[in-house]
């Protein structure tokens, strides 16, 4: 249970399966069942449970599930009865069926590409991760919570406030459904949430007895810049100043630059791209990302958000202030695959996991991927196998050398495995 509320649970994110291996999303009508379904087919774990963190939906769906089982009460009416009454959160109710009449709720907006404001409101029943339907002054109650608490007692409050420690000492971040985070040298306690138009964040500042929640109904608003700015003006002359992005220190001569430029890969096989544009080094193809050189071998982004460091032995070590880990990537050879190369990947790939099949097709100089229900989209290669798309995928090969299937990532799923599918005349019925 405790994985499941830290996220450090390794169980793949189901929105991602379902969007992968169905089509379906937010904007489908999704059931808990189906989520239920795509989980309990999977065969293999991102991580062995309590080593590593990564959000996914999927923990809290199996802790409704495990709420109604467990209780004898559906999650609406629990959460009704143990949490909301008792805070006097009047107007907070879990919608478990998407279906359901909430007098007063805002609809959701979304803008276009041609600028024109269209309603979108969920289609799906999942509760657990998301479907708590709110207003400001409800959530504010919730908050006041962790100061004088009603519901739970101080211990568990504060376990669920706590930064999660992994077994190598590194910290997630998180706690139990909470962020642990600093801004502006203030410690603060936080979580956002988005669906189709709705953005929600709320944040609280122990420190100062404040909390703040905001809430959106449209694609093109920032719940956590709003929030932000609303702290910058509540604690005027209490927060550190503001941070501002590095300034480049040295200049580090075109020849060395050139040298850094290339492709690597973390040990997922996840790359890294790294161009030269003049005399800058950027982080990716095209206008990319520009590198701000701190050292000779140490470089920064230009918005601060991580550094890089390259090491005499090839490999770039790349580490954020604001997060424990820090991840190594050594050099690839980048790939430039001609025609006959492509073929060999052609082919159709199963998952049973998914139960979902993908069709790769060669044409000329370029392969795409395609499934039933979407258009093709082209793969572009990075390194050897490792082609790069929405969801970026890496082949793999038997002992002969032969391409036998793929693994795909995702921002919540890491190596879903594809096989590939015999030639017709090979398969057994």
């Amino acid at each position: 249970m405790r994985d499941l509320l830290a996220h450090t649970h390794g169980l793949r994110d189901h929105w991602e399966l379902l969007r992968i291996g169905r089509g379906q999303g937010l904007r489908w009508h999704v059931t808990m069942t189906d989520a239920l379904d795509v989980v309990t087919r999977q065969r293999e774990l991102d991580h062995a449970p309590g080593v590593d963190y990564m959000y996914s939906a999927t923990g809290y769906t199996l802790a409704a599930i495990i709420v109604r089982r467990v209780s004898g009460q559906p999650p609406r009416a629990f959460m009704e009865q143990r949490i909301f009454a008792p805070l006097g959160m009047s107007r907070t109710q879990l919608q478990d069926a998407y279906d359901l009449v909430l007098p007063g709720r805002a609809i959701s907006y979304v803008r276009g590409t041609d600028r024109a404001w269209r309603w979108m409101m969920p289609d799906h029943d999942v509760v657990g991760p998301t479907g708590v339907v709110s207003t400001v002054g409800d959530l504010l109650r919730w908050q006041a919570n962790f100061d004088r608490p009603i519901v739970g007692d101080s211990s568990l409050l504060a376990e669920l406030q706590g930064d999660h420690r992994l077994p190598n000492g590194a910290r997630t971040g998180y706690g139990l459904g909470l962020f642990v985070a600093q801004y502006r040298g203030t410690p603060f306690i936080t979580h956002g949430g988005d669906e189709i138009g709705y953005h929600a964040a709320v944040r609280r500042f122990p420190a100062f007895g404040l909390a703040v929640a905001v809430l959106c109904n449209s694609n093109d608003a920032d719940a956590g810049e709003l929030l932000a700015g609303i702290a910058d003006v509540l604690l005027a002359g209490e927060l550190a100043p503001p941070e501002t992005p590095p300034a480049a220190r040295v200049a580090v001569p075109a020849a060395r630059l050139a040298g850094y430029a290339g492709v690597y890969a973390d040990p997922l096989g996840i790359p890294l791209v790294l161009t030269l544009r003049g005399d800058s080094l950027v982080l990716g193809a095209g206008r990319g990302t520009l590198l701000l050189a701190q050292t000779d071998r140490r470089f920064r982004r230009a918005d601060g958000r991580t550094e890089y460091e390259f090491r005499p032995d090839g490999s770039v070590l790349a580490h954020r202030p604001s997060y424990p880990f820090t991840v190594a990537y050594t050099r690839r050879a980048a790939a430039r695959p001609a025609a006959a190369a492509l073929r060999e990947y052609a082919g159709r790939y199963l998952s049973e996991e998914l139960g979902s099949a993908y069709t790769v097709a060669a044409v000329d100089t370029v392969l795409t991927m395609q499934t039933r229900w979407g258009a093709p989209h082209r793969l572009r290669p990075v390194y050897r196998d490792y082609f790069d798309a929405a969801d970026p995928i890496r082949f793999t090969r038997d002992a002969r050398g032969v391409v036998d299937g793929f693994l795909m990532q995702g921002p919540r799923m890491r190596n879903l495995r594809f096989r590939r599918a015999a030639p017709p005349h090979q398969e057994r019925p």
